[in-house]
């Protein structure tokens, strides 16, 4: 199974229906095991991710007050819009010890419009401790930046885009994992598979 550090970089792709909101949880459960405590904020913008033990808000204004109040260690921003991420990230890249996960962040990042934040955190961040997932359904329009430098993982691939990004990756075909299952992909390219019984074990 992929390691993971308070620094970690993830990518997670996946089309509608494979489990990325599963995966990321596993994810997350499973840093937590490790590191729990770092703060962890959640940008829930489907209202999808099933975590009675998170602290939800529904507002920017509460997004703000949950991650300054230092009692408050795990926060789900439920309905979140993409104008609202892009702002609290300038907030974010200023805390320590922070795992941060968005989901639809292909409506929040465009592939070349990169935030500011979002590089700060992706090259400074390991001074900090942060770490950070990102999910899309199509990692190429994801900013380089960060995907570059990411753990990524991939279920099923499609689209012949896709196919292509991810070869380039791997610097050969992709395997199909079948539907619920994936595999991770290092920096250094090493493939590693994540099978769908470990994801269901945390959840």
């Amino acid at each position: 199974m992929m390691e993971l550090s308070p620094t970690s970089l993830i990518t997670i792709m996946g089309i509608r229906g494979d489990g990325k909101t599963w995966l990321s949880i596993a994810l997350l459960r499973e840093f937590l095991t490790v590191y729990p405590e770092h703060k962890v904020f959640i940008s829930d913008p489907m209202n999808c991710y099933p975590l009675p033990d998170f602290h939800s808000v529904y507002t920017i204004e509460e997004a703000v007050d949950a991650l300054i109040n230092p009692e408050i260690r795990r926060i789900r921003y439920a309905m979140a819009c993409p104008d609202d991420i892009e702002t609290l990230f300038d907030l974010l890249k200023e805390l320590d010890d922070i795992f941060i996960i968005i989901d639809e962040s292909d409506q929040v990042f465009g592939r070349v419009n990169n935030s500011e934040a979002l590089h700060w955190i992706t090259h400074y961040g390991r001074h900090v401790n942060q770490a950070a997932i990102l999910i899309a359904r199509r990692p190429p329009s994801l900013p380089i930046d960060f995907t570059a430098q990411s753990i990524f993982c991939f279920s099923r691939v499609i689209e012949p885009n896709d196919i292509k990004y991810v070869k380039g990756r791997l610097g050969y075909e992709p395997p199909d994992p079948g539907q619920y299952n994936w595999y991770s992909v290092s920096v250094d390219g090493e493939l590693t598979e994540i099978p769908s019984t470990w994801i269901a074990e945390r959840n």
